[in-house]
């Protein structure tokens, strides 16, 4: 049986409209209680990015009005002469920055500018910050740029890093003006490229820094002269200076590039050599030294060791017991003509102390002096050398600087300087006498004086002066007891001088007539600074001071005043000369009981002052005043303690005669004719 499907189709039907159907989104499931929850979370965080943002702009507020509140500090504080809070306000990372600003403090007070306060413009980002501030000076007004850090939640003035530099980018382009008289006649573009050069340098020589900082350098006759130009008074600022402008602008940029990166606290003087390190237009620098004696890579581990955070002179001593060398391989005259160079040129930054700290025997005792004039490039010619035993001795030929006597009078002078080998590297100190065609001595006991290359009939001329003073310097200077006196030729060892009064002095020979307008003869010069050292060294043993103690600017000035009574010049023309040339400020009279200066117009000013005081005090008090100031000088703890032990006063008691005569001794070194300090009692 079949089935059969009969198909009918009605034109007209139609299947029925569907019903649309809702599309499925989770939209549409969200109650509405949920809807309102999402937009409460929406308006929570547009209220708490507002919140965060006000709390925000509260905090950036609060961080300028405390920066606003440090520079106004500070320079109040450089207004009223408030030293302690000048250096509250100065950053502690660098022992370096703050002895300059130290520097800056005094400087400032000396001068006739006044630090308003009144801020201009002010940059903070991060921890670094960047103010803008008017500094009222005879010119005007002049923009200076203060650099600050944010540390242990206070704002404290500090140097301008490259770090800082990067991350103030406001400073990318930034102008550095440099002011000087019209007698300046520099091209910026060779400033420029010089200062390209030493960056090079610093990389050729393996110690290539980051990104350095972008510079342009404009140059200003006075403060009127670029209205819109800004002074960066930090790592970049070049000090106004008729002398050496691209020098100045040398020695910036190396502290800035390197420098101020670095902890160097007592080593400084490392520090003022990196300038002439990478500045290959100069004739020598320090770090030449340490290349030529321990070689080239020497200086790039030396700043391995800075970088690694090393403190400078644990990394200078460091790398010093790590070179190579031995007894038996002596220092060849090119070793040896690069020692005595370093030498003159770190006596040229000043850093006397520094100097006797890394070229003399430190096994050795006595004030070995070695005097050395600045300006004189070809100041040292190493003429030769040969070993005595463990003693290299340098031939050394020394050319003086036009018109400066010093202890040298005459324009030539030949020496035999002694070198030994002790721990890693050659001091210059007294040598053995094993050679006896070196040596001959003339035996008393007491005072023993070292003579290089005199001849011994002179010897004995030294000695009989002695002898004839003798006497004097009991009766003048209290002594209480009567000093024997040895003269040395040649350069021995003396392990075991008496302890009473003692000195040595290492004083070259020189070779050519002295002329007629430097006065005197050069045996009669020896003996004049060998008289006055002896009175020195008199004075230090009676006082119980050591020679080359704090105080040595008032024994000096002592010792001048009594050879000055016997008719000897003593050292004043060095200083003088100094204090003419520099022109250093006039100390206090309170403040000659200070430690010793590193530079030396500086301590020179410091010895005029204490021999004008010691003449004031025998005006007053008669000669008879003197012995008891000896005996004073050794357990005195400041000038009125001094004066009251020796003279039952106090400094008001000679204050003004002091400053009568110092203005007059001042009056004639700067060009007027009024007394004097060589003038003698």
């Amino acid at each position: 049986m079949a089935i059969d499907f009969d198909w009918e189709f009605e034109e007209d039907y139609t299947l029925p409209e569907e019903r649309p159907t809702a599309k499925a989104t989770s939209a549409r499931r969200i109650p509405l209680w949920a809807a309102g929850l999402v937009v409460g979370v929406v308006a929570a965080v547009a209220v708490g990015w507002a919140t965060l943002r006000q709390q925000q702009q509260q905090v950036d507020s609060q961080l300028r009005e405390a920066l606003e509140a440090a520079v106004y500090a500070e320079t109040l504080a450089l207004r009223i002469g408030d030293e302690a809070a000048f250096m509250q306000a100065q950053s502690p990372e660098s022992g370096n920055w703050r002895d300059s600003q130290e520097f800056l403090f005094h400087t400032v007070r000396e001068s006739p500018n006044t630090y308003t306060g009144e801020i201009s413009s002010l940059n903070i980002a991060g921890d670094a910050a960047r103010v803008t501030h008017i500094v009222e000076t005879g010119d005007g007004p002049v923009p200076v740029t203060w650099f600050y850090t944010y540390q242990d939640d206070t704002w404290l003035h500090a140097p301008l890093t490259p770090e800082r530099w990067r991350t103030l980018d406001t400073l990318e382009g930034e102008r550095v003006i440099l002011r000087y008289d019209e007698t300046f006649t520099g091209d910026p573009a060779e400033l420029l490229a010089d200062l390209d050069r030493m960056v090079t340098t610093l990389c050729e020589r393996g110690v290539c820094a980051e990104t350095m900082p972008p510079l342009e350098v404009v140059l200003a006759t006075d403060s009127q002269s670029d209205p819109a130009g800004e002074v960066v008074d930090n790592a970049l600022v070049v000090p106004p200076t008729r002398q050496n402008p691209v020098g100045d602008l040398h020695d910036q940029w190396a502290r800035l590039l390197l420098g101020d990166a670095y902890e160097f606290g007592e080593m400084a003087w490392l520090e003022a050599s990196l300038a002439g390190w990478l500045d290959g237009t100069t004739s020598y620098s320090f770090l030449e030294y340490f290349e030529a004696i321990y070689g080239d890579s020497f200086v790039p581990d030396l700043f391995e060791r800075l970088h690694q955070g090393e403190e400078a002179q644990a990394a200078v001593q460091a790398l010093l017991s790590e070179a190579l060398g031995s007894r038996d391989q002596p220092p060849d005259a090119a070793t040896l003509d690069a020692m005595l160079r370093a030498e003159q040129a770190l006596r040229e930054t000043g850093y006397i102390l520094h100097a006797s700290e890394l070229f003399f025997d430190p096994e050795q005792e006595g004030a070995f002096l070695f005097f050395t004039q600045r300006g004189a490039a070809d100041l040292f010619t190493v003429t030769g050398s040969h070993q005595t035993g463990d003693v290299v001795w340098a031939d050394v030929r020394l050319r003086l600087a036009e018109g400066y006597d010093g202890h040298y009078l005459g324009q030539q002078a030949v020496m035999t300087i002694p070198f030994v080998y002790t721990e890693g590297r050659w001091y210059r100190t007294s040598g053995p006498p094993t050679d006896p065609v070196f040596y001959a001595t003339l035996e008393r006991d007491g005072v023993s004086v070292l003579h290089a290359d005199l001849d011994e009939a002179f010897a004995g001329d030294v000695a009989n002066v002695l002898l004839e003073l003798r006497p004097f310097l009991v009766r003048d200077l209290g002594l209480t007891g009567t000093p024997t006196f040895s003269v040395v030729v040649g350069t021995p060892d003396l392990p075991a001088l008496p302890a009473d009064c003692t000195a040595r002095i290492d004083s070259p020979h020189t070779t050519e007539a002295v002329p007629g307008d430097l006065g005197g003869t050069t045996q009669e010069a020896h003996l004049n600074y060998t008289v006055t050292r002896i009175i020195h060294a008199c004075i230090a043993a009676e006082a119980d001071l050591e020679t080359r103690e704090s105080l040595s600017a008032l024994v000096t000035a002592l010792a001048t005043r009594t050879a000055q009574r016997y008719g000897f010049a003593g050292l004043n023309p060095l200083y003088e000369r100094y204090v003419a040339d520099e022109q250093p400020a006039v100390p206090q009279l309170v403040d000659l009981w200070q430690p010793n200066t590193r530079d030396i117009e500086d301590f020179g000013m410091q010895v005029i002052g204490s021999k004008v005081l010691f003449d004031v005090i025998a005006d007053q008090y008669g000669e008879a005043a003197v012995p008891p100031l000896v005996d004073a000088l050794g357990e005195a703890e400041s000038m009125d303690d001094w004066l009251q032990a020796a003279l039952n006063v106090d400094h008001t008691a000679v204050e003004a005669a002091w400053q009568s005569r110092m203005d007059a001794v001042m009056l004639r070194l700067t060009g007027g004719t009024d007394g004097g300090f060589q003038d003698g009692p």
